[in-house]
Formats: C-alpha cells, sequence, structure tokens
C-alpha cells in the first residue's frame, strides 16, 4: 500500500539526483512545489500531484540523454514504496527511512547505485592515486595499528573498495549515536526558517570574529544575493553582546538564530571543537534543495560561479573546500582517536589532504543523507569522536617529526576528510575541490559595514527632511 504523502516528492528529488549526470543541466525539478504541501490528510490529491508528475516526466523524458536508465530506477523506486514503509518525507523534516543503524536491502542498492553513477560522472576528474599500508609496516613512531590476537575488531588498513562497503562503513555506526533529543533540538532549529528555498546559506558569528563577519556580509550582499533567486540566509548567535545581536538583525538581511547551548553538553560550547556547526549543517540539511555554509572568512570573488557552483553540488551531492597547494594529508592534522571511531586506522588515509569546511555544498539527496551528513553528526555527537581531549592542547599544529602522525586536531575537518575518503577514493578530488577561482579566505580582514549603513540610513534620512 503505497504511503501518499510528500514521501514522493522525496522520490523524483532521489531519483534525479541519481541520473545527474545527465540531468543537472536541463532539470529544475519543476513539479516537486506542488507536491510539497500535501500530507496524509489528502491522499486523493497526492495521488493526482504524483501523477500528474510521473506524466511531466514521460513528457520531458527526450530531454534526458539516459532516460531508460531513470524509468528503471523510477520503476524499482515504485517497487520499493509498494513494499516497504519508507516514513514520511517533507521540506522540513524527513523521518529515519529505515531502522535506526540498519539499512534495508532496497534502501542500500538505491544508495550504491548513486554512488555508482556519482563515480562514473567523476570520470572526467583524474583518478587520485592511492596506496595503503599500516602504520606497522610503514614504522610509524607513535602509532602502532597492529590487531591483537585477542581483538573483537581490527582497524581496517585499507579503504574499501566495494560501493556497498564504502556506504555500510559509514552508515551503520553503532557505537556513535545520534540521541533522539538531538533530532528534537534540530527540528525546533529547522522550524525558526519558514518557506520553500532553493539554497540556504547558513554561517554562525561570535564576537571576537563580529567585524569579521560584517566584511563576509558586505561581500555577500554585493556578490552572492544578487545572483541567486531563491535563497535565505540564517546566522548563528554563538556569544554575540546584546548590541551585536540587534546590530546584525538589523542590518544583515537575514534569519538570526542563537545556537542552543544549553541544550546541548558541554563541549559544544568549546567553539573551536566545531560540534556546533556540524550540528547546524545538519538542522537544515533538510530545509532546502542546498546549503551553503560560509565562514567569516570567506570572500566571492567571482558572483558568476556560484549559481554554477549551486548546480554542480545537486549533480555531484557535495563540494567541499579544499586549497590543495596549501593542505597537508588528514593523518598528520588528525587525531588517530578519529580515525578509531570510524574502523580505521589512521595510516589508510595518507593519500588524502584534509578538507577545509569554511565553505561548503550539501545537496539534500539520500546518498549524501546517509553517507556524508549522518557519520558526520555522529562523530560531532560523540565527545570521543569530535573532540577527545581538551582542545587547546591540540589545536595548534607543529612541524610534524619524521614517521609520526596526529601531531593536532581539526575536528569537523578532519571528520568530513575521513568520510570523503571512504565514500569516493579516487575521485576524493572530484568532490573535495578547489575553490580558489572563485572565493578566498581573508582571516584578517574587518569592516565596520553595519555603521557604514547606519551612517547611509542617517544620511538618507537627512536628505529627506530638507
Amino acid at each position: 500500500m503505497f504511503q501518499f504523502t510528500s514521501q514522493f516528492e522525496f522520490l523524483f528529488a532521489d531519483l534525479f539526483s541519481l541520473d545527474s549526470v545527465n540531468s543537472a543541466k536541463n532539470y529544475s525539478m519543476p513539479f516537486r512545489l506542488p507536491c510539497r504541501p500535501l500530507g496524509t490528510s489528502n491522499q486523493t490529491i497526492a495521488v493526482f500531484c504524483f501523477l500528474g508528475s510521473v506524466i511531466t516526466f514521460i513528457m520531458l523524458g527526450t530531454t534526458f540523454q539516459n532516460s531508460n536508465t531513470i524509468v528503471q530506477k523510477l520503476m524499482l523506486r515504485l517497487n520499493t514504496l509498494s513494499n516497504q514503509s519508507l516514513g514520511t518525507a517533507s521540506a522540513y523534516k524527513i523521518t529515519e527511512l529505515v531502522p535506526k543503524n540498519q539499512l534495508s536491502i532496497n534502501t542500500m542498492n538505491l544508495l550504491t547505485d548513486s554512488l555508482s553513477i556519482k563515480l562514473k560522472d567523476a570520470e572526467t576528474t583524474k583518478n587520485h592515486p592511492v596506496s595503503f599500508k599500516s602504520c606497522n609496516e610503514l614504522k610509524i613512531a607513535n602509532y602502532n595499528d597492529t590487531c591483537k590476537p585477542d581483538s573483537k575488531k581490527c582497524l581496517q588498513t585499507a579503504l574499501p573498495v566495494s560501493l556497498t562497503d564504502r556506504i555500510k562503513s559509514l552508515s551503520v555506526l553503532d557505537h556513535m549515536p545520534v540521541p533522539e533529543n538531538y533530532r528534537d533540538i534540530m527540528q525546533q532549529m529547522r522550524d525558526k526558517v519558514n518557506g520553500n528555498h532553493d539554497v540556504i546559506i547558513i554561517s554562525g558569528i561570535s564576537s571576537n570574529h563580529y567585524l569579521e563577519s560584517q566584511a563576509m556580509l558586505k561581500n555577500f550582499h554585493e556578490k552572492v544575493f544578487p545572483v541567486l533567486p531563491n535563497f535565505v540566509m540564517v546566522v548563528y548567535d554563538l556569544g554575540l553582546t546584546k548590541q551585536e545581536r540587534k546590530q546584525l538583525e538589523n542590518h544583515c538581511r537575514c534569519i538570526v538564530i542563537s545556537f542552543p547551548f544549553e541544550k546541548l553538553p558541554e563541549y559544544f560550547r568549546t567553539l573551536k571543537c566545531f560540534a556546533w556547526k556540524v550540528f547546524v549543517i545538519s538542522a537544515h540539511y533538510e530545509s532546502a534543495s542546498v546549503v551553503m555554509w560560509a565562514d567569516a572568512s570567506i570572500r566571492i570573488t567571482n558572483s558568476t560561479a556560484i549559481p554554477f557552483m549551486v548546480e554542480r553540488a545537486k549533480a555531484r551531492g557535495i563540494q567541499q573546500r579544499l586549497v590543495r597547494r596549501i593542505m597537508t594529508v588528514n593523518t598528520y592534522h588528525t587525531l588517530p582517536s578519529m580515525f578509531e571511531a570510524y574502523g580505521d586506522s589512521p595510516c589508510a588515509h595518507l593519500s588524502f589532504q584534509q578538507c577545509e569546511t569554511g565553505f561548503g555544498l550539501y545537496h539534500r539527496e539520500p546518498l549524501i543523507r546517509h553517507a556524508v551528513i549522518e557519520p558526520w553528526l555522529a562523530c560531532a555527537s560523540n565527545k570521543f569522536c569530535i573532540c577527545p581531549v581538551e582542545q587547546i592542547k591540540v589545536q595548534r599544529c607543529p612541524p610534524i617529526p619524521p614517521k609520526h602522525i596526529g601531531v593536532c586536531m581539526r575536528n569537523e575537518q578532519s571528520a568530513i576528510s575521513i568520510i570523503l575518503a571512504k565514500l569516493f577514493r579516487e575521485k576524493y578530488y572530484h568532490f573535495a575541490v578547489d575553490v580558489s577561482w572563485f572565493q578566498n579566505a581573508a582571516r584578517d580582514q574587518k569592516f565596520e559595514y553595519f555603521k557604514l549603513l547606519e551612517e547611509r540610513q542617517k544620511n538618507a534620512s537627512a536628505t529627506v527632511k530638507q
């Protein structure tokens, strides 16, 4: 029996994200929005909405180079819906599609199918050479990954080749649960943003980055806002004064939300652990087609790149910032305990540079939800993964001695790098991308933008009175 809810929107979002290779340039989901408000209270309308979507799809089928493949995927998803309860999907809350920490065979097949197509699309990106040796084989001085005979589970010294195994290694993390009340908190955060948006831009501001954030907002007002037709910006207050908060609300052209530190464990208050950032991205991941995170330091230099990158994120699923000329190997700047949390030896990741999380684009689709956002959130939800020691002790990254690893900790950057390496392996740099051609990080650039705006308003008022 079908569940006639907005899960049909989920079905089509999944369907076209799976065929993102051919559809991203030509297709903007014109019939998703009419289905969005429908719920279980009006099943008849939901059925007609869905059937209309099918007819529209068939009429548009000739625009796709691989329409037969899409039809096959559609039939597979219809079969899944008729034989399995997938839960209710909506623009603002999508319940778990399968039992907790367990993916059904059908769901796993769909996710594997999605990953396969994304990797096929990634053929345009040169394979990144990867090699695997244990830390013991490499004679690492400060870590031993030898599997003891009495060990219940040994660390993986090589990343999985099988697509199914890649997804399983990220989607089944029983030892890192996300408490149910965390999901309730995220829903409360999500509920503070109304409307249907293609893109939601998110940032976080604390007092010590207040002037830096004003420079970022000036840049986004000038370079980003004019080129995005359907978006909203949300800024999280991470510890502003009342005056700063009021000024921000008056001038940011955004929604300001206080991060709920009081509802979460104490380590969330350690801002440099960045558990809060992963929590915010996860909370709003269901709020729009694409989530764009931007740190206070990000400055866009090429406006035309923004719509292009949004569409590319829809096709690829994720675009994570990585400036290859400056970033080091993830294993050097990540404590071994985080790799262990994901079941790996740190030396299994020596082929991969560390991503940056100052900027990222995340497309709402099942593969990214299950194999990227959820395992990232799982780490952020468990102190032993995201912030295992007092952060001040491992914040500074000293020169790396020969045959040493894990000299410091980069928390959320470390985690997303592990996840993308496990999921994409040789195609890592198709998803972790150099963005220096359209942006830079200006960490020391500060500007009193709000003061400028207030002076302009004052001058305008004086001119009107005259």
